[in-house]
């Protein structure tokens, strides 16, 4: 596990430089909020895709803050799971907030139990979603 929080380090790291973000600030902000006994982060970003178009994703994570699901784990498995897929996808660059609707949605919903996955895709009006026991996750 810890060297994959280290490659995840390292992919945020690079994918922030790339993005030409100012790091002073990037180091300051925190990714993880609390808000009504639920930790929280959320990110936008811009994906430039074939032939010029460009989509708008938001990705979400949510997990009790409850002890259940440390905050370090949280921030690792949220990370993990979309990152890849970002990186899959091709250019992409953070944007603060949403410019006008957003044509994709990754939300990831952790509990003590397990964790669900839920892919949105607003432009053909689709969900699809996939639930695991933690149980499952780790192949156990």
């Amino acid at each position: 596990m810890r060297n994959c929080l280290s490659v995840i380090i390292i992919l945020s790291l690079c994918c922030g430089i790339s993005f030409g973000t100012d790091w002073e600030e990037e180091l300051k902000s925190d990714v993880v909020q609390i808000v009504d006994g639920k930790m929280m982060m959320e990110e936008y970003v811009l994906i430039k895709g074939s032939e010029e178009s460009t989509l708008q994703m938001k990705i979400y994570a949510e997990a009790p803050t409850d002890g259940s699901i440390s905050r370090d784990n949280f921030i690792g498995l949220s990370t993990l799971l979309y990152l890849p897929a970002l990186l899959e996808m091709g250019e992409f660059e953070s944007i603060d907030e949403p410019i006008g609707n957003l044509d994709v949605e990754m939300n990831m919903y952790m509990t003590a139990r397990g964790i669900q996955i839920e892919f949105k895709d607003n432009i053909n009006n689709q969900t699809s979603r996939e639930t695991q026991t933690w149980a499952q996750v780790y192949g156990q």
